[in-house]
């Protein structure tokens, strides 16, 4: 009867554990406790002689409430501090997100409707949509690992749930950042997926792509960087950025109706930045009140098809940052190139299909931004690209523009809920046909609502 007893005591004293944890977790390890204490004096109380049976079960019960004790210890553990380890010790790893929600309408059908791209052409015909969705959620990693060769080890890992390619709008993991660097003071040495050095700055949409397609320059690619950092004193600083990447980029798989391929050699992006005034923390970077930079990239891809055509890939590039004040100031870029298809430019056009010639264009953005308190925040913000038309064919996209205004409530620290209101306009080289309905202009506002939980 002895083993009986016991192990109806120690069932029980699982149990509650189990119980309790499901209805508060942080109680877990009292009931726990509390549970243990009663098999204690159970034991302590006086029991017949048993027999062999009886003594492989006590046993076998000795080696459960051992378990039972490392449970507990464990479990008060964690009440003290949740810590996410790796099988090197040396490593610390932080997790981050957010849990997203949002509700997108816009008055004429979008590419893409989750995260607007451009505007199709509707042909004259009225083709509203509406999007509800979390794909705007995420999911981060930062790594901090042990100092190597004068250099401190760390990572990065960001996925959000657009899924692997976003002009397919579908549920999934799309991961933009996925990468390994060692840095210190004057140096950052980086490799893996990370955005790209050209104009890399993001206007303060709360749309997902953020205006690209439409002035907004730059994407994300397997990378090798090399970054050096000059001090000349505490309020000035130049930076100086170099990286060889992939040519080609998973986010958008530029024109759709072409085929495209590396050609033997990786993009060069370069850039350069003066940044003066004190070094002041923004949201999770650092950054100087009056920053501008000048940057640039080459490469070449091939179109694969009755003829081997290669496009030399060029673009010159400009940004800026300036702090008007403590609550106010401007943010802006600027480019002109060529086959930029698969850095968002050139309305996500790489070359003309019928001519077999590169796309040249030219655009930017520009935003000014307001923190009307220290949990209300705007932006207000305009962008256009502009593809040369004498580069291309009826049907192609020969303008992009978008303009925006937001209003962001940071409710909590963990809470914020945006409201937007968007105007897109695309054009069209005229003389296609869409069946019987000729390529029209297309033009619409768009309106945005996303409430996020930040952890």
């Amino acid at each position: 009867m002895r083993i009986w007893s016991r192990l109806a005591i120690l069932l029980a004293a699982v149990t509650v554990g189990v119980t309790a944890h499901s209805q508060d977790p942080l109680r877990w390890p009292d009931e726990i406790s509390l549970a243990v204490n009663d098999l204690e004096l159970a034991d302590s109380a006086p029991h017949p002689a048993s027999d062999d049976t009886d003594s492989a079960g006590d046993l076998r019960l000795m080696e459960l409430e051992t378990s039972l004790y490392q449970l507990q210890s464990e479990v008060e553990d964690l009440g003290d501090s949740i810590t996410l380890t790796t099988r090197d010790k040396d490593w610390k790893v932080t997790a981050f997100g957010a849990l997203a929600g949002e509700i997108i309408y816009a008055e004429q059908r979008a590419v893409i409707p989750s995260a607007v791209l451009f505007l199709t052409p509707s042909g004259g015909r009225n083709t509203p949509t509406i999007d509800v969705h979390g794909k705007q959620s995420s999911l981060g990693l930062e790594l901090q690992g042990p100092e190597i060769c004068g250099m401190q080890s760390g990572g990065f890992v960001l996925t959000y749930f657009y899924g692997e390619s976003l002009l397919e709008d579908q549920q999934g993991l799309f991961i933009p950042r996925g990468y390994a660097e060692l840095k210190n003071e004057d140096w950052r040495f980086a490799a893996g997926a990370l955005g790209d050095i050209i104009n890399p700055r993001i206007p303060g949409s709360l749309d997902f792509v953020t205006g690209q397609g439409g002035g907004n320059l730059g994407a994300f690619r397997g990378q090798f960087r090399a970054e050096r950092y000059y001090h000349f004193d505490e309020n000035a600083q130049l930076t100086v950025q170099t990286g060889l990447g992939n040519p080609l980029t998973t986010s958008f798989v530029g024109d759709i109706r072409t085929l495209v391929e590396d050609n033997g050699w990786p993009n060069l992006e370069s850039r350069i930045m003066l940044g003066l005034g004190p070094l002041t923390q923004r949201g999770p970077l650092k950054m100087r009140p009056f920053e501008i930079a000048m940057s640039g990239l080459v490469g070449q891809i091939r179109r694969t098809g009755a003829e081997l055509t290669i496009f030399d890939v060029w673009a010159i590039g400009a940004d800026a940052r300036i702090e008007l004040s403590e609550w106010c100031g401007v943010k802006a870029e600027a480019f002109h190139g060529q086959a930029l298809g698969n850095y968002n430019a050139a309305v996500l056009q790489i070359f003309n299909p019928v001519t077999l010639e590169a796309v040249p264009t030219t655009g930017g953005w520009c935003e000014l931004y307001v923190n009307w308190t220290d949990s209300l925040h705007s932006h207000l913000g305009f962008g256009i690209d502009d593809p040369r038309n004498a580069s291309l064919s009826p049907g192609m996209r020969s303008r992009n523009q978008f303009s925006f205004v937001n209003l962001i409530w940071d409710a909590t620290k963990s809470l914020d809920i945006g409201v937007e209101l968007g105007r897109y306009e695309t054009d069209y080289m005229p003389g296609a046909m869409i069946g019987p309905l000729p390529v029209l202009d297309n033009e619409a506002l768009v309106y945005r609502t996303r409430v996020r939980l930040k952890f």
